[in-house]
């Protein structure tokens, strides 16, 4: 083979016989100490990577990350790319490979702040020293992100065995000084110098951050020695670099002749060895907050140098300079790295032994990268054995490692090895397998929460959308074509009908055989249309045509203008159902088709709810563990998010129960990795955002708030399952801290220049970080219309938790409190600042809420759950049967008589005006129905029991008309019975008079006397609009409040009895 252009800063250079040592290398042999600290999504830079055996490998373990490997040879480099190509590496996209020219003494062609890991094998040793090392390690530095790791490894010492050969004097020396450009053979090696090196380039080495330990690689037994002499020798041969850099360093002739022969010999020699030593070291981060000595939050390192999975969770981002740490070695390797790893105790090194820990996650030897090189245009060995086993790979026959790398204990004696296993006879290793499949399960896997780097993984998300595929479809640019704005297409809709049949499973595939009713059996897809059969319905019903494209993509188009203004969370700008998944492009279009032609699409609909039901708890179940990153999580979230708001808008068509149960897994996987606690994760900053390109920097930060939007999206589906199903919060609320999302018309922006023009004009690209639960007045005025909504929903929660946690606990003093919950919530520290954060939010918000419907139905529902006891009113209309309601009535006399009372009427009328002159249907999670049959039974209760009290006041007040709460305040919210007289005399508010004495009521005019009848003809007056604002005829609570008038008009004779009895 030719010799190869020989770049001048590179000692041995890139002959045949170096490139076959390198091609002998893989990720395993040469890597592994940094195997179990790659994740997915890393981006790896391989520096000096030479054919590329081992950058193939560090890239399988980085699937949905990108790696590159850099070198000087531009000839070595089309080796490894031929080797990807051969390893069907991708070469663009997540998971993809790049071999790219540089020199990193010429500076690397890379940004600072870069990459997460880089890497180096066996460099150092052949750069010049002593000015060069220092520039490449300082170059490297630079471009590894904070927090990131660099890792390398170099020689330190060898020996040969036996001694009297005379192979350690000539070879080992000789070699010395080569490297060491004719200095001293007692001058250490750049591995004894690599401590220095880290030092001189601005590592506190005195504070413990870098840490010294060993390892050794051993070569015996005649074939290993063959190949290692022929490989030797061959370099040494006249004509090849490593051969003039000998020469170079002032090394005879004959001293390298008398070497070769020395080699040959020691070859030939039985049981001779070759022990070669490396050295690691582990450098942190040198910034403020890392200090990582041991605790019981921060375990030390194991035996060999490594820390559990579990523990990376953990440490925090300190956002400062870059940092490095220095791994355990594998034998003969010198290792650094940087970052993640806590130091071990200062003073004290850590010896390695033979290998390093298995990966944490069991990949397969084909994805480790093991390749078979036989087939490569080199001169290998014939017989030289590739697979050449390491204890790291002896360990794995008999030790398959869990997801965790707790098979390796910390050891007792500080840093000291406990025995190796390989020492252990064959009858110990047997028992030893034995007992490990002997354990009935495996353990838990560690599961990393996703809030800790959620926004910076969805800012470095390759595709435009944060929802999108990633893959060699995840760069397609959003370029709607003349029949589809969405990229719907023919082959969109066909993908989509095949994942229904195999991602959507039938339900016999999650049950067993068992078929529940309405679970579907697809056919094969036909030339247009594709027929589905469902079990359970009736035989008479036709079968199931899948919607046209036109139809999908029309349905798309109602999505984003009807569903988009109520849960804004995915970017319209940069959808393209081309990449969208179709676990979550089905629940939009079925969204889309419910109001495109709700009675017509009703059976279709039903079909695939039940079918998206099953899928998504399973797929949660999953996600939620961590399998498949926090990318896929996100996505299975927001899935399920649409799910259950199409269990929320085609309630007649879903198992409500089924509903339920995804909502509670949705809420309680999110919750648990912790979106709802932005505290704990690294701040979004623009910097997540930054790049030249304005297009990419659009694209970026719309990602991370789709995300932000996705968080608030989830709580208020929290919000209205709890209202929709009467039962606590999901979600944890000691604390609930998120990201507010930014101006809308940012998020709206229809293009990156559109985007800038409202940066350029004030607008922020950050949002306030806001603890929801324990919010402040003064942030409450920074809030827009976003933020204000998120307090509503939050505090929805609170108020339903509070109110079954006091209201239901049975205590006798909450009971006597129970008709006014605004009293019983007073007594309680989780509870008491709900009134005062909804009057605050009023005071300082007023013109805001009320522009806004849907937020002014919110508050207004919200108020009246503080002023009226809900569960007692409906007891006394008649759910509970006739003598629970007689008591009701009487029970609830006294709070008629209540301040509460009366702001509770104010808000139920306010509730019937807003739902009568605005259209609100899109806006499911209000469960504007429901708003309006609780406003009716409070008013209709009210009605039905007042009398006149002495602070009786005679004008009357019109319930459907404006009121001005930044006068009323907090007036009823505290209970009490009255203002009192003088309070009275002083207001100047129509409503501030009422609540505080009371007096006659009209209703659009009509006035209204107190009684049964009344009562009845108020009942009716909502029903009525129950029918007009019903997005189907019939309504529920319609019928349920016409109901109630009749019993209203009839009970009352049986409650005077009722009465009287108990007088």
């Amino acid at each position: 083979m030719a010799q190869q252009s020989q770049p001048s800063n590179y000692t041995q250079g890139y002959s045949d016989h170096t490139i076959a040592t390198h091609l002998s290398r893989t990720v395993n042999t040469d890597a592994a100490f940094l195997l179990p600290h790659i994740k997915k999504t890393d981006h790896i830079l391989d520096v000096g990577c030479g054919p590329g055996t081992i950058t193939i490998g560090l890239a399988k373990y980085a699937s949905d990350g990108r790696t590159v490997g850099l070198d000087i040879s531009t000839d070595v480099l089309e080796k490894a790319k031929t080797m990807a190509a051969n390893s069907q590496m991708p070469i663009e996209g997540t998971g993809s490979i790049a071999f790219k020219h540089g020199n990193v003494l010429e500076g690397l062609p890379y940004p600072d702040n870069t990459f997460d890991i880089v890497y180096c094998s066996q460099l150092f040793g052949h750069i010049p020293p002593p000015d060069l090392p220092e520039r490449a390690l300082s170059e490297m530095r630079r471009v590894l992100k904070i927090g990131g790791i660099l890792a390398s490894r170099d020689g330190m010492d060898q020996h040969f065995y036996p001694r009297g050969l005379d192979v350690d004097r000539l070879w080992v020396q000789n070699q010395q000084r080569a490297l060491l450009k004719g200095k001293s053979p007692d001058a250490d090696n750049m591995g004894g110098r690599m401590p220095a090196l880290y030092r001189s380039v601005g590592f506190d080495a005195d504070a413990g951050k870098v840490q010294v330990g060993a390892g050794t690689r051993a070569f015996s037994g005649p074939e290993a020695r063959k190949w290692l002499a022929r490989r030797g020798t061959g370099q040494l041969q006249p004509g090849d670099p490593f051969h003039q850099s000998w020469l170079d360093a002032g090394i005879t002739e004959d001293e390298i002749k008398q070497t070769v022969s020395a080699v040959e010999r020691w070859a030939e020699t039985e049981d001779a060895c070759d022990v070669l030593a490396r050295h690691l070291r582990n450098h942190h981060n040198e910034g403020k907050n890392n200090n990582l000595e041991s605790s019981p939050n921060n375990p030390k390192t194991n035996v060999d140098g490594h820390v559990p999975d579990a523990v990376f969770t953990h440490l925090p981002d300190t956002g400062s300079t870059m940092a490095d740490q220095l791994l355990p070695a594998q034998p003969d390797e010198t290792l650094t790295m940087a970052d993640r790893l806590p130091p071990a105790q200062p003073n004290e090194a850590l010896t390695m032994a033979t290998a390093q820990l298995p990966p944490s996650t069991h990949i397969t030897s084909e994805q480790q990268g093991d390749f078979d090189f036989r087939d490569a245009d080199f001169d290998l060995p014939a017989d030289y054995d590739f697979n050449f086993p390491t204890l790291y790979e002896a360990l794995n026959v008999w030790l398959t490692p869990t997801a965790m790398t707790e098979n390796f204990v910390p050891s007792p004696t500080h840093g000291r090895f406990l025995p190796s296993p390989s020492t252990s006879d064959s009858r110990s290793l047997e028992l030893s397998k034995r007992v490990q499949k002997a354990w009935p399960r495996k353990r838990a896997s560690a599961v990393i929460l996703a809030i800790r780097n959620m926004w910076r993984r969805a800012a470095q998300h390759p595709a435009d959308n944060l929802f999108s595929n990633s893959g060699p479809d995840a760069q397609i640019t959003h370029n709607p074509t003349k029949s589809s704005r969405w990229n719907m297409d023919d082959e969109c809709r066909a993908r989509l009908m095949s994942d229904c049949d195999t991602v959507l499973l039938p339900a016999e595939k999650y049950s067993g055989g068992f078929t529940a009713p309405g679970s579907p059996h697809i056919s094969v897809a036909q030339e247009q249309d594709v027929e589905v059969e469902v079990e359970g319905l009736s035989p008479q019903s036709p079968t199931l045509t899948f919607p046209s494209t036109e139809t999908l993509d029309m349905s798309l188009g109602l999505f984003f203008r009807r569903f988009h203004p109520v849960l804004p969370f995915v970017h319209q700008a940069t959808f393209n159902a081309k990449t969208t998944p179709s676990s979550m492009l089905l629940p939009m279009c079925l969204i889309g088709l419910s109001i495109l032609n709700p009675g017509g699409t009703e059976d279709f609909i039903r079909l695939y709810i039940g079918k998206l039901l099953r899928f998504c708890r399973l797929d949660l179940t999953y996600k939620g563990l961590g399998k498949g990153g926090a990318q896929q999580l996100v996505t299975s979230l927001a899935s399920s998010l649409l799910v259950l708001y199409l269990g929320l808008s085609c309630e007649r068509l879903v198992d409500v129960h089924q509903a339920h149960m995804l909502a509670i897994q949705t809420l309680f996987i999110a919750d648990r990795h912790g979106m709802f606690s932005a505290h704990v994760g690294e701040p979004i900053t623009a910097a997540m955002f930054q790049n030249t390109d304005q297009e990419c920097f659009w694209k970026a930060w719309a990602r991370v708030e789709s995300l932000k939007r996705l968080v608030v999206c989830l709580v208020s589906i929290d919000s209205a399952y709890t209202r929709m199903l009467d039962l606590a919060a999901n979600i944890g609320l000691d604390r609930v801290e998120v990201v507010l999302p930014c101006d809308t018309a940012l998020f709206d922006a229809p293009t990156a220049a559109a985007f800038f023009r409202k940066i350029d004009s004030g607008t922020s690209a950050l949002a306030a970080q806001v603890d929801m639960s324990a919010v402040r007045s003064s942030e409450i005025l920074g809030f827009d219309l976003s933020g204000v909504k998120v307090l509503l929903d939050v505090l929805a929660l609170r108020e339903a938790a509070a109110r079954h946690r006091l209201l239901f606990s049975g205590s006798p003093s909450l009971k006597l409190m129970s008709s006014i919950p605004a009293l019983a919530f007073a007594a309680n520290d989780a509870a008491c600042g709900i009134a005062e954060t909804l009057a605050s939010l009023m005071t300082s918000r007023f013109t805001l809420i009320k522009q806004d419907p849907p937020a002014a139905l919110s508050w207004n529902h919200l108020c009246l759950m503080l002023t009226a006891d809900l569960d007692n009113i409906q007891t006394a209309c008649g759910r509970t049967g006739l003598e629970a309601s007689q008591k009701a009535f009487a029970d609830l006399e006294a709070w008629a008589r209540t301040s509460s009372a009366r702001r509770a009427v104010l808000h139920a009328s306010q509730i019937f005006h807003i739902l009568s002159r605005h259209r609100i249907s899109d806006h499911k999670t209000l469960l504007y129905e429901q708003m309006l049959s609780s406003a009716a039974l409070v008013m209709t209760t009210y009605v039905r029991l007042y009398v006149r009290t002495p602070e009786w006041h005679t004008e009357s007040i019109e319930l459907l008309e404006h009121i001005d709460w930044t006068s009323v305040g907090h007036l009823g919210l505290s209970g009490s019975r009255s203002m009192g007289v003088d309070m009275l005399s002083l207001s100047n508010d129509q409503a501030c008079r009422f609540i505080g004495g009371g007096g006659l009521l009209t209703f659009g005019g009509e006035t209204y006397s107190f009684g049964a009848a009344s009562a009845r003809k108020m009942v009716l007056n909502y029903a009525q609009l129950l029918d007009e604002i019903a997005p189907r005829h019939g309504s529920e609570h319609s019928q349920l409040l016409r109901t109630i008038g009749d019993f209203l008009d009839t009970g009352e004779s049986a409650r005077s009895d009722f009465v009287q009895g108990i007088t």
